[in-house]
């Protein structure tokens, strides 16, 4: 396959779900009247239905919407379709109305991981003419939210109101099928991982760092020289959250981060390893990377690891950080950035 057909193949597959996701939205508000009158509801409980499936699909948004550079994308786009297929089909049976919300939750979430995924995957896809593909797709649902109401009212014409739910669960079997049978673009594994974009840092009133532009790809090695009070140290504090005051815009995976915390920084995998090294001196070695594995999200590599990579700490796991030689205190901090296994590492 062509890398322009598997484009094509990409964008019908994830517009062909947008839409049918608007759909699925929109159609659900136009059978409320309905739920009311199969469930014998209260309007009170009717108003949980848009509750629900907010929550399911913020959810699923900042789960997987932060990950997107460290999943398989193809593979949990798969998995949401398939999810999503079985959740609608399960929505249509449902006995209750606390099932439907259950369903509806459910839906919302599976849905929800395909659309944090799936505007990265167009980026990669069209990185030179990202703001078009994007309109697009955003003009898609909207299309797909239109016919949504008109499909329940076709539907219900001749069927009940769970005939609604089944259309549209076999209008999304293709979809999984043609996402199944789609290669993974190559593009999504050249993601550009750091990215600083006319970055000002200030210390008070000095100002250190002059619209600093710079990239860092995926599995890329980027060195910054320069002589003493370059900057060197300020574009890393900027990158971490540490300075002062910055300007400008700092992205991480996509998202940005300029006005982001330090610990929201840390915890999305950008790890530093202070030139002061900073390790607890009155722990030992091993104390020092059981506090920093323990102190991380995920599933970090075992200590164990770190004493393969620098076998020098090994012989010192029981010493105190402060009876460490300099170079033995610079491989500890190194190693308690490492056993965080960050996505972006900071020397």
């Amino acid at each position: 396959m062509s890398d322009r057909t598997s484009r094509r193949g990409w964008v019908v597959v994830l517009f062909a779900f947008v839409a049918l996701d608007g759909a699925l939205i929109q159609a659900r508000g136009a059978l409320v009247p309905v739920f009311e009158d199969v469930f014998t509801v209260s309007e009170s409980y009717l108003g949980l239905v848009t509750p629900v499936g907010t929550i399911g699909f913020v959810l699923a948004m900042l789960l997987f919407g932060t990950a997107s550079g460290r999943i398989d994308i193809k593979r949990f786009l798969v998995i949401s379709v398939a999810a999503t297929i079985a959740s609608v089909l399960v929505l249509g049976l449902s006995p209750t109305y606390l099932l439907l919300l259950v369903f509806i939750g459910v839906r919302s979430f599976s849905t929800g991981i395909f659309r944090s995924l799936d505007r990265s995957v167009l980026s990669h896809l069209y990185p030179n003419s990202r703001a078009r593909v994007l309109s697009l797709h955003t003009m898609v649902w909207a299309v797909g939210a239109t016919l949504g109401p008109l499909l329940v009212t076709a539907v219900m014409w001749e069927f009940s109101w769970r005939g609604t739910y089944l259309v549209l669960a076999i209008a999304l079997v293709p979809v999984l099928v043609g996402l199944w049978r789609l290669e993974r673009p190559d593009s999504l594994d050249n993601e550009r991982s750091l990215e600083l974009e006319d970055v000002n840092a200030y210390y008070g009133n000095s100002h250190v760092l002059f619209d600093l532009n710079l990239a860092v790809e995926q599995n890329e090695v980027v060195a910054l020289l320069g002589r003493n009070g370059a900057g060197k140290t300020t574009t890393l504090r900027s990158i971490t959250g540490t300075v002062g005051r910055r300007e400008g815009l700092i992205t991480f995976r996509d998202h940005d981060i300029t006005n982001h915390s330090v610990d929201a920084i840390s915890n999305m995998g950008v790890k530093l390893v202070p030139e002061e090294r900073r390790i607890f001196p009155t722990l030992t070695v091993q104390e020092n990377l059981v506090v920093a594995r323990d102190s991380c999200t995920g599933t970090p590599p075992p200590v164990e690891e770190m004493y393969e990579i620098f076998p020098a700490l090994d012989d010192h796991r029981d010493s105190r950080g402060r009876n460490l030689s300099g170079g033995e205190q610079q491989m500890l901090a190194v190693a308690r950035a490492l056993v965080q296994d960050p996505d972006l590492l900071l020397l």
